[in-house]
């Protein structure tokens, strides 16, 4: 089974050429140069085919009718009842955060972590790692600062 699709766009062709000519317009203004720009573009004038509806409709146009102003009287206005007082509000308890305790790492966890460091990035950015921490060693640093270190071989990329 073949499918024909076929459009038909009289002066397309015309138009496209008419925007490229006014886009090197504008860059000529701009000083610029574009790969349109490889000298003048000439192009010969073609005219246009005559339009010609498909289907004519006259329908017949009609004067507006006025009507004379009417008088209108106003419906008496009555006061809304004013809307009951909302509930005052109940104090809501406040919402219950699970807490995660830190975890706890040991000498053994920090000093594996650290190889898998050296590994990835070499002996001296250990080094530049517990400078930071005013130690030279593993060993030297305070058990306390182990979850600091922790998240610094996180942030390097270690999986602890």
């Amino acid at each position: 089974m073949e499918i024909l699709v076929k459009i038909e766009a009289p002066g397309l062709m015309e138009a496209l050429m008419a925007i490229a000519e006014q886009m090197q317009a504008h860059n000529a203004l701009l000083g610029g140069e574009t790969a349109l720009n490889q000298g003048p573009v000439m192009v010969p004038p073609v005219p246009a085919p005559p339009v010609q509806p498909d289907y004519v409709n006259p329908a017949p146009v009609q004067a507006p009718v006025q009507t004379p102003p009417q008088a209108v009287t106003p419906a008496p206005v009555t006061p809304a009842p004013a809307p009951p007082a909302p509930p005052a509000p109940q104090q809501a308890a406040p919402p219950v955060v699970p807490t995660v305790e830190a975890p706890s790492y040991t000498q053994q966890d920090m000093a594996m972590a650290c190889v898998q460091l050296m590994d990835m990035k070499g002996q001296a950015r250990i080094m530049e790692i517990m400078a930071q921490f005013g130690v030279q060693a593993l060993t030297q640093l305070d058990k306390s600062q182990y979850g600091v270190l922790a998240q610094v071989l996180r942030n390097e990329g270690v999986n602890i």
